[in-house]
């Protein structure tokens, strides 16, 4: 089977709000729905249980979920 991923990023102000657009937009980057692992990158800006209960709703609850914080190291713009 192969590997496929995916990554979104959001500049959503609320917390939930901005779990569920990153996931979403990552998510429409796949050939499928389903989602095995998420890697879950955050900025300390957001309430991180939010952002997660944002993730969740869009990606479901069956996926292994690993989260850190970042202060915005991080970018998908070159």
């Amino acid at each position: 089977m192969e590997t496929v991923v995916a990554t979104g990023h959001t500049t959503e102000s609320d917390s939930v709000r901005a779990g569920r657009s990153a996931a979403a937009r990552a998510l429409a980057d796949l050939p499928s729905d389903r989602v095995d692992f998420c890697h879950l990158f955050c900025s300390p800006e957001y309430e991180y249980d939010g952002v997660i209960e944002g993730v969740r709703t869009a990606i479901g609850s069956e996926a292994a979920l690993l989260g850190c914080s970042a202060a915005g190291e991080f970018t998908g713009l070159c």
